[in-house]
């Protein structure tokens, strides 16, 4: 070290002459794409800077900082050669992100140094931080983006520029790696579609002199929404979309594809299985929702449908009506209206909305947008369903539909039983189906865990085959079941036989709010004479039941239902309306009799409305054996799934499911979906599942949230009156003032947290579905 440092060591460095350095500094790598990275290689060792010798890192600190916006000259020894060069001394600072970008609640920045040198990559391109709703299925989060529709994006205002040219709803190519991953780190290509109606879309820059944040909104982009139909022009849709259409078309058009089988059959079964595939050729779809995690508010969620910050759903849709461009499909295909839904058919991909939601049933009308440049929608051939045919235990049909992977199949099917299903319930709340006798498939060897279509050999439909989730400690696994084509009447009658103009999503669904489950007569007449039936309802259940030898028993009660002040769990309904009653299919049958009877009532004494409540109907229960008469005011039920929701500092709000009444009593409250990540509810541990009051403000709705923050607003800004009036200007920052929530969980247990509000980076927005079913963020600025 003496030829090199000379005699002295430099004073107020590292080392000294009782502790002096045991070697010298090295070139262990350089950012690549950097000056440094042309002029030094590693294994380079620093004999001189700027004409000194170092080999302490405090003097190359120091004389680094000494020299920012300049240059140094260093000597280093490479391979026994002394090599001199000069290299600019940059600032730090301004290597680390001083901006970012917000877009489909998708975050994004230019590449940090940090992020550079670690993982050796150039200081180019827009790094995902979150990827969000609109990168967020084929995009991982902590990648980078090289570049859009082949345009190369090396910084933040390039991206920001090319993203604003293109449309809301149209597809583009975005190009892409992972640093950390190595099987990675080569460039990926994926097609993405624009959607910046889900969230706020804003550019945020630090101010240098105050430290702050500001934001920038961000246009709505050129021209309006545009369907996702690219068949001439513009960008092209998904090439997945176009591979699902094309299989599901071609797949069961054309008879002489071996492809229809799921697996080889014999000739005569094959040509039967066509025959209904063709039949219903332009009336099967592919139905694919997609929605964020943040936004999971109704979904039992299956590993396979994770697809980096998305959930993706793919499954079957058969059309109910052509020209209003009516699907149907099942609910764990779209298990709410709040996500981004397409419908495929042949080579068209078009988007949809949800009309309408069963509220009991696994069942959802979808309605399709029209082609682009078209008024009318006219999608596909609209199926013919057999009204009058029930499926029972031996018969065989044609189960067809479109697989998860969007392949077109067909399988000859026979049905094993119809009975009473008992529907698992979800814990925090989903929606689930009850109280019906569901078509179960014999296992002859194909995958029956698929939504699909029940038909027979001339592809008349005779049920819909739907999907459900059962939990089981932390396993979740897919269970298959039909629905009678007598459940799918109702919609068939609303929606099918429909009046000039747009298709009204009016209908609704009369309800004792119970859940059935299945009694056997043969154990009740086991019972001690004090606990079963009389002999006499005995006979009359078994008389209405039929083959099915079984009684109606109440497996859960509503609360606020119905029936929550006359029935309670384990006792048996056995009349409505005075008619013995021992399937849910008899109950729900006459429910509907009865409103049809008090709409007519309406009607003819001028007093129709659109949503009568059905009042004093007769219902007889038994309990412990004694029979019990009350009279009930069954409500009808609308639309189910959330269509409005609040983030109110990072905690998503939603009005309190009617699922979530089924676990017993709820408070006068909002329901609590979820917590956000980083955000003011998450950092103040915000604790149960339901949002009671704010600052002593009751919140048991939506609105009553906004006119809490509202008020919270309002004091702020009378409390920062009151400082400038006070002289001092109003200089210095706002105090920082905390608010009291009050929230409750399931059990009843109460919590008071304080939450200290951030509205600048987590203001309040609201979204909500318009009647045409569109989607739309509003942002609440300083809420």
């Amino acid at each position: 070290s003496g030829s090199v440092l000379g005699t002295e060591l430099p004073a107020g460095g590292t080392f000294s002459k009782a502790t002096p350095p045991g070697g010298m500094l090295q070139v262990r790598r350089s950012v690549p794409g950097t000056a440094a990275a042309k002029a030094l290689q590693p294994g380079d060792v620093l004999l001189e800077l700027n004409g000194s010798p170092c080999v302490d890192f405090v003097k190359w600190d120091e004389a680094l900082d000494d020299h920012v916006g300049r240059t140094v000259k260093l000597a280093v020894c490479r391979g026994g050669e002394r090599v001199e060069v000069e290299l600019e001394a940059q600032d730090q600072h301004d290597l680390v992100p001083h901006a970012f970008m917000e877009i489909g609640l998708g975050v994004f920045h230019e590449v940090p140094y940090q992020t550079a040198q670690k993982h050796n990559i150039p200081l180019r391109g827009v790094y995902v931080a979150q990827a969000g709703f609109v990168f967020g299925e084929s995009v991982p989060t902590d990648s980078v983006i090289l570049d859009i529709n082949g345009t190369p994006c090396d910084d933040l205002r390039t991206f920001e520029d090319i993203l604003q040219q293109i449309p809301n709803k149209e597809y583009f190519t975005v190009g892409w790696m992972v640093p950390k991953n190595s099987k990675e780190r080569a460039k990926s290509e994926s097609v993405v579609k624009m959607q910046r109606h889900w969230h706020s879309c804003r550019a945020w820059a630090l101010d240098r002199k105050t430290r702050a944040w500001i934001p920038r909104a961000l246009s709505a982009g050129p021209g309006a929404a545009l369907p996702e139909e690219e068949g001439e022009g513009g960008a092209a849709a998904p090439e997945e979309a176009h591979e699902e259409a094309d299989s599901a078309s071609q797949d069961i058009s054309e008879s002489s594809r071996p492809e229809v089988e799921a697996s080889p059959r014999k000739k005569a079964r094959k040509n039967r299985t066509t025959g209904a595939a063709a039949a219903l050729a332009k009336s099967i779809c592919t139905v694919v929702f997609r929605t964020l995690q943040n936004f999971d508010m109704d979904l039992v969620v299956d590993g396979d449908c994770i697809q980096g910050d998305t959930f993706c759903c793919r499954g079957t849709g058969v059309v109910l009506n052509s020209q209003s461009g009516l699907v149907l499909t099942d609910r764990f295909t779209v298990p709410q209206p709040l996500g981004d839904i397409e419908v495929s058919l042949g080579n068209e991909c078009r988007s949809a909305s949800v009309l309408f939601t069963h509220p009991e049933h696994s069942l959802v009308v979808l309605q399709v947008e029209p082609a682009e440049g078209k008024s009318s929608v006219d999608f596909g051939r609209a199926a013919v369903f057999e009204e009058d045919v029930v499926l029972e235990p031996g018969d065989e049909c044609e189960f067809l539909g479109v697989n998860a992977q969007g392949r077109a199949f067909a399988h000859q099917v026979r049905v094993q039983a119809v009975r009473l299903g008992d529907f698992p319930a979800h814990w925090p709340p989903r929606w689930h189906e009850r109280n019906l006798e569901a078509i179960i498939l014999a296992d002859n060897g194909s995958d029956l865990a698929m939504s699909g279509l029940l038909c027979d050999s001339h592809g008349r439909v005779q049920g819909f085959h739907a999907v459900t989730m059962s939990q089981n400690e932390e396993q979740t696994q897919r269970i298959g079941y039909g629905i009678p084509v007598h459940a799918i009447v109702p919609l068939l009658r609303h929606f099918c036989v429909q009046q000039a103009g747009v298709p009204s999503n009016s209908l609704t669904v009369p309800s004792l709010e119970v859940s059935f489950c299945a009694a056997e007569l043969a154990k009740l007449k086991r019972l001690p004479a004090r606990l079963r039936p009389s002999n006499q309802w005995l006979s009359k259940l078994a008389k209405a039941g039929g083959r099915s030898g079984i009684a109606l028993k109440i497996k859960r009660v509503t609360a606020g239902g119905p029936c929550h002040k006359f029935a309670s769990e384990g006792d048996l309904l056995v009349a409505v309306c005075g008619e013995v009653v021992a399937t849910a299919q008899a109950v729900e049958a006459k429910l509907q009799q009865v409103v049809a009877q008090a709409r007519q009532a309406t009607k003819v004494a001028g007093d129709e409305v659109s949503h009568p409540i059905v009042a004093d109907v007769p219902l007889t229960f038994l309990r412990r054996g004694k029979e019990r008469q009350v009279q009930a005011k069954v409500p009808l039920l609308p639309s189910d799934g959330t269509t409005r929701i609040l983030c109110w500092h990072g905690l998503i709000l939603r009005e309190t499911p009617r699922t979530a009444r089924e676990f017993g009593c709820v408070p006068a409250a909002v329901y609590i979906s979820q917590t956000m990540l980083g955000s003011p509810g998450e950092a103040n541990n915000i604790e149960g599942e339901f949002l009671i009051a704010v600052d002593g403000v009751p919140t048991p709705s939506l609105d009553d949230v906004i006119i809490a923050a509202e008020r919270v607003e309002e004091r702020r800004r009378e409390e920062r009156k009151s400082r400038l009036g006070g002289g001092d200007g109003g200089a210095g920052r706002e105090p920082r003032r905390h608010l009291r929530v009050e929230t409750a969980d399931s059990s009843g247990r109460r919590f008071v947290r304080p939450l200290e509000p951030d509205p600048l980076f987590w203001p309040l927005y609201e979204m909500s579905q318009n009647a045409q079913g569109g989607w739309a963020c509003d942002e609440r600025v300083g809420l």
